[in-house]
């Protein structure tokens, strides 16, 4: 087993009926050892049904001969249903992609590490999302760990290699200039900085030399256009940059992580810098996170950029040797006012109790509040778990992040479980109107009932996590890399656990499928008898995405007061096409969107106590 430091079920629609029937598949490849598939995750509609796909970096999987290579997976999600069911990540289309597929730029190496960071979003605005995949040992222009970002494009098809992209230092009219060892790619990140409808990407280089100074870090934003990412006012930042907060210091790592999200409730995206290992004052690698803010057509401005270390957010902790805050960043909208918030952690950080236990790099979590001014310190609060070299927080991620229940994902790969070392853990906390609530939180390791196999010595669960709406029931999904799992005898050839949202809104174990090269994977089936059974339910819209109509139809078994309405993933309602009470049988209700612009909107259907959702694409 590796020990894991990063360098430098399907939700049933409304429906508690347990599955009988399921619908097998199976996942492309076979376990590799050393590859730790699922060490990157994303999620994003590549393919532009409505429902969101799964991107899974294995970046040390060999390709042929070239060991450590790196692969990158991808699994598409549907809202197909058999009897109300619907069917969730599914085997078919799935794909597989290296450097080596056909058509895909540049040349597979050896230790290339493809795949070790991925993100999505629509760089040229045509509603499918595309995928970005870092490289960042590339060799560019002979210029060993240089690193390299490539860009595959989404089409009705999903991912496809017509008109892919590689991206580095050396890239015409990019700033910046390939290094030996810049790890161009390292960590990625979209957000739509210049609110031109395309999303831009942000590629962190956090190993950059300003100068002399070495690994101080970069962040590259390369923005988006009609034809996709171009090199065309990209911009590049360090802390030489006049405005940029702090100064470049040997071994800062500015650019290691990132947060996307409106900050200031302007409606542009802001961006979030992670550096863990910044000094603070004489606190060596304590941490810290700069903010720079967006504005409409001119991308990021400089002026009334942030800096936060933990001194800065609380009283306590404080800023301490190598805790590493900025190690992890995630954003969402936790009390639903009109200002994102955002996610702080530092893994590393130690903790001592009132009655002098001391736990060493047993991690922190920070959520600092979005106001009119950018973050702000009021309001802020933090967690812990406490274990020794737990290591909480190593990754965080965020459901539903602008919907009208939000959640919190927390890794803590460290954990020990059942004397089983580094297992790991996850934590889930979720929100009421005022935020993050400590009521309810729940806990899940492989040893729960219902996970998939078992807690194991360096598994490293939940060392990386992710969010998304892989069936389209309109609430997000979660998805736990494993990388430390050994399969089929394979030493850390890794897998990924799903887990499905309830209609509640919660997770649940009964549901979860464990994925890794060649395993096989179901999706739940109601019977006919179980379907016979429903109270109500509410089906796919249709078409679905829609240019302008589409249909509505959902079904009550008995008499019962219904409304149904259409909401934005801010959760404000765009239109009312049901209130009252409804006779039993089907039922159904046109819904024009041609004044709605361009996006993601959430079907609601309440028939009676029940809830049901979906998830509809506005196309232009």
């Amino acid at each position: 087993m590796t020990v894991l430091l990063r360098l430098p079920l399907l939700a049933l629609t409304g429906i508690l009926a347990l599955p009988h029937a399921m619908a097998q598949g199976q996942v492309p490849g076979s376990p590799v050892e050393n590859a730790q598939f699922g060490r990157a995750l994303t999620a994003g509609d590549f393919n532009g049904d409505g429902v969101e796909d799964l991107a899974i970096g294995a970046p040390f999987d060999d390709v042929g001969t070239l060991d450590g290579a790196g692969s990158v997976t991808v699994l598409y999600g549907t809202d197909q249903y058999r009897y109300s069911f619907a069917m969730g990540l599914r085997p078919d289309g799935a794909q597989i992609w290296t450097r080596e597929s056909p058509g895909i730029l540049g040349d597979a190496r050896a230790g290339d590490w493809f795949g070790y960071a991925l993100t999505a979003g629509d760089f040229n605005g045509d509603t499918f999302d595309d995928l970005a995949i870092g490289i960042h040992r590339a060799t560019v222009g002979g210029l060993a760990q240089a690193g390299a970002v490539s860009v595959l494009y989404g089409s009705a098809n999903g991912l496809t290699a017509a008109g892919n992209q590689v991206w580095d230092q050396n890239s015409p009219d990019i700033g910046g200039g390939a290094e030996i060892g810049d790890g161009f790619g390292y960590a990625l990140a979209t957000g739509d900085f210049d609110r031109d409808g395309h999303d831009d990407l942000v590629v962190g280089v956090p190993f950059e030399d300003i100068g002399s100074v070495n690994d101080a870090g970069a962040a590259q934003v390369i923005f988006g256009a009609a034809d996709g990412l171009v090199a065309a006012g990209n911009q590049f930042f360090d802390q030489s940059n006049a405005g940029v907060p702090g100064a470049a210091e040997a071994g800062d790592t500015f650019g290691f992580s990132f947060g996307v999200g409106d900050f200031n409730g302007d409606t542009t995206d802001d961006l979030a810098i992670g550096t863990p290992l910044e000094d603070v004052g004489s606190i060596v690698n304590a941490g810290a996170v700069y903010v720079l803010f967006g504005t409409v057509t001119v991308g990021i401005e400089l002026a009334g950029a942030q800096s936060w270390d933990q001194g800065a957010v609380s009283s306590n902790p404080l800023p301490d040797t190598g805790d590493r805050f900025g190690y992890a960043l995630a954003v969402g909208n936790f009390n639903q006012d009109p200002f994102d918030d955002l996610v702080v952690t530092s893994p590393f950080q130690d903790w001592t109790t009132g009655a002098g236990d001391t736990y060493t790099d047993t991690g922190y979590l920070h959520a600092i509040k979005g106001s009119a001014s950018g973050l702000t310190r009021a309001d802020s609060e933090g967690s812990l778990l406490l274990q020794d070299d737990g290591r909480y927080g190593t990754d965080v991620a965020v459901g539903n992040p602008r919907g009208s229940d939000p959640y919190l994902i927390a890794g803590q790969p460290g954990r020990n479980v059942s004397s089983q070392g580094e297992a790991g853990r996850i934590l889930i906390r979720y929100t009421d109107d005022t935020g993050l609530t400590d009521t309810a939180l729940q806990y899940y390791t492989q040893n729960n009932s219902g996970i998939e196999d078992i807690s194991e010595a360096e598994d490293a669960y939940g060392f990386v996590v992710a969010t998304g709406d892989f069936n389209g029931d309109g609430l997000d999904d979660i998805a736990i890399g494993v990388p430390g799992e050994d399969v089929d005898g394979a030493t850390d050839a890794g897998g990924v656990n799903i887990m499905y949202a309830l209609p509640s809104g919660r997770m649940s174990a009964d549901y979860d499928l464990f994925l890794h090269p060649g395993s096989s994977f179901a999706a739940p089936v109601a019977s006919e008898d179980e379907a016979s059974d429903l109270a109500s339910s509410l089906l796919p819209p249709a078409p679905n995405p829609t240019t302008g109509r589409t249909t509505l139809r959902y079904a009550l078994a008995e008499a019962q007061d219904v409304q149904l309405v259409v909401m934005d993933l801010l959760g404000r309602e765009v239109a009312r096409l049901a209130d009252g009470p409804h006779q039993a049988g089907d039922h159904e209700a046109a819904f024009a969107a041609t004044a709605l612009p361009s996006g993601v909107y959430i079907v609601h259907l309440r028939a009676g106590e029940t809830v049901h959702t979906k998830r509809l694409t506005v196309t232009r």
